[in-house]
């Protein structure tokens, strides 16, 4: 493969994705003018964008791995799913699943452990 084609594969599939998500949102606001004003600008712009758009391919709900480490039952692997909210579009909520029998006990002892235990790394 050489490396211009090899470029090409690694920006190919998160182009996709992304033109995927777009779709899917965009099926929720069709001939609003900003939307499709946005969607012309991009189809101008960039020839894979056109390809992309013209598959009409629309996103699932997507699910991610995510691993938390808590400070006393240490990691969780969970199962995160995007779901949008079919009255406010632009909205989401994220439902959580253990990814193995492991962490879905572990999951089950939160409850019995005292407040605090989570630390977070945001500052004001």
């Amino acid at each position: 493969m050489t490396p211009s084609a090899a470029h090409g594969a690694a920006t190919a599939q998160p182009a996709r994705r992304t033109a995927r998500r777009l779709r899917s949102a965009y099926g929720r606001h069709v001939g609003e003018p900003v939307w499709e004003e946005h969607v012309r600008r991009l189809s101008a712009r960039s020839e894979l964008f056109r390809e992309l758009w013209a598959r009409q391919e629309v996103a699932p709900p997507k699910t991610l791995l995510r691993i938390f480490r808590h400070p006393e039952l240490g990691v969780l692997r969970l199962n995160a799913t995007y779901l949008t909210m079919p009255g406010v579009p632009e909205c989401y909520i994220v439902v959580y699943v253990p990814e193995d029998p492991d962490d879905r006990e572990l999951v089950g002892r939160l409850d019995s452990l005292p407040p605090g235990g989570w630390r977070h790394t945001c500052k004001p």
